[in-house]
């Protein structure tokens, strides 16, 4: 039987971002175990994970290279400690069958994800296992979230203990050469559904606006979402003079306000003209680093000056990370910005302003700014 001072059960790299932190934080102190299940079922019981299998097996890698063994459910493992995320999606019976019968520990450790993404789902399973002490990132922000889903009497009772994020105190990438002064986040699809070309348009367009104003000097690179391995929501037009792009952007953009017959079509059109020109003029991320598709929460502690993104949980971590917001999305009406554990941590629109009200890192609670999750799993050790 593998003995391991920690095992992390791994889910999915989107919502695991901070292993990485973890796995290279205590890597030289503890034994560390990868727990995934059976390779060859994984990606076929999860359709929406496929579009990002080779940046998951990236990542997966980067987590071995740090000093942590890939182990499956399928071993015969036993932890110190065990890391047990609170998802319907790994709790399969499947799964938990292979998992009760092969895996133990001296102490198991539930994890919410960061505003209870995943839902609560595999909660009672993983209760049935005999947890009793759960951690979380951000406290008050799975409680809106919970509550919001009518679901908050569901973890009232537990011992549930803030952990934070490592990103700033703990970095992944110490010899991450690249000069980062604002650094360009696109939002996922979910904050711009079919049908709502329009807004995706008034968003390229304040993001082109804004950069203009921005002094040249500074280094701004582009990061695409991480959603799938190759997936640009934003798409660009490879062809053309710059010259061209331009006046067929503005035509396109003044004809989608006129002819509603055509509206979407011109709206999308008008969309990749403008990030066209977005990206003719800035870098992205992939063009310097092979790591450019993890979470962009990993390269924040790189970045000087802002983060200039839309309505997105990214704004979470740059306000975490005390850096500067500006949001190009001028919807007035999005639904995700309007849930209350969005809006608890989503800035104003920028409206192509550079100045940054600085309380607004006062959303982060101080439990949260103060917590460290790689002290408390070194705590838990010294206790066993």
């Amino acid at each position: 039987m593998k003995t391991y001072d920690l095992i992390l059960v791994y889910w999915f790299s989107r919502v695991h971002h901070y292993y990485a932190n973890i796995i290279k934080a205590l890597s030289s102190e503890y034994r560390i175990g990868l727990l995934l299940s059976d390779e060859d079922n994984f990606y076929a019981s999860r359709k929406s994970f496929r579009v990002s299998k080779q940046t998951d097996k990236q990542f997966r890698s980067l987590c071995v290279q740090f000093g942590a063994d890939l182990i499956y459910v399928n071993e015969k493992v036993k932890g110190r400690i065990v890391i047990l995320p609170v998802v319907g999606g790994v709790s399969t019976e499947d799964y938990l069958s292979k998992f009760r019968g092969n895996v133990s520990w001296d102490k198991p450790i539930g994890m919410f994800f960061f505003s209870g993404s995943g839902g609560i789902g595999g909660l009672k399973n993983i209760m049935d296992m005999g947890v009793d002490k759960f951690i979380v990132p951000a406290k008050d922000i799975l409680a809106k979230r919970i509550n919001h889903d009518g679901q908050i009497k569901e973890i009232e009772n537990l011992d549930i203990i803030e952990m934070g994020f490592p990103y700033k105190k703990y970095p992944v990438f110490d010899n991450l050469n690249i000069d980062i002064d604002f650094l360009v986040a696109y939002p996922s699809h979910t904050h711009f559904k079919p049908g709502k070309e329009k807004d995706k348009y008034a968003f390229v367009n304040e993001l082109y606006k804004l950069l203009k104003r921005i002094d040249t000097s500074n280094k701004i690179y582009l990061k695409r979402h991480s959603n799938s391995d190759k997936s640009q929501f934003f798409s660009s037009l490879d062809g053309g003079p710059l010259w061209f792009l331009k006046v067929a952007g503005f035509v396109a953009s003044i004809l989608s306000t006129l002819s509603p017959v055509y509206k979407r079509k011109l709206y999308r059109i008008a969309i990749k003209l403008k990030n066209s020109l977005i990206a003719r003029k800035y870098p992205s991320l992939e063009e310097v680093t092979q790591y450019h598709n993890l979470g962009i929460e990993l390269f924040l502690p790189h970045v000087r000056q802002g983060l200039i993104t839309g309505n997105s949980a990214t704004q979470f971590h740059a306000l975490y990370s005390e850096l500067a917001i500006y949001n190009c999305d001028p919807q007035e009406k999005d639904e995700i910005a309007a849930l209350p554990y969005s809006a608890a941590y989503i800035v104003p629109f920028c409206n192509g302003d550079l100045a940054f009200d600085r309380s607004n890192f006062n959303r982060i609670s101080n439990e949260c700014k103060n917590a460290d999750i790689i002290q408390l799993i070194r705590d838990e050790l010294k206790l066993l």
